[in-house]
């Protein structure tokens, strides 16, 4: 699951592709090492994130079952040994 400074992060970029019209976004280390190294586009960034957040939804929802799933499995085959 997300941690708190992912889910920060994620509205902070959710808001800068909502209200501005930039291309794209420099990719650097960190704050304090602003070395540049790669550029993102607007339109992977955008489908970057709606796949993380569709991914996290769908494992948000089915984790109760896919755990369910392989406890039952695991119990199965230690039953049969």
């Amino acid at each position: 699951m997300f941690s708190v400074i992912c889910l920060l992060l994620l509205n902070i970029t959710e808001h800068l592709l909502k209200n501005t019209e930039y291309r794209g976004f420099p990719v650097v280390l960190s704050q304090e090492l602003r070395f540049l190294v790669g550029y993102v586009s607007r339109r992977d960034l955008s489908l970057a994130i709606s796949m993380s957040v569709c991914l996290s939804s769908f494992l948000m929802i089915h984790t109760h079952y896919i755990l369910q799933s392989l406890y039952t499995s695991s119990c199965v085959s230690q039953h049969l040994q």
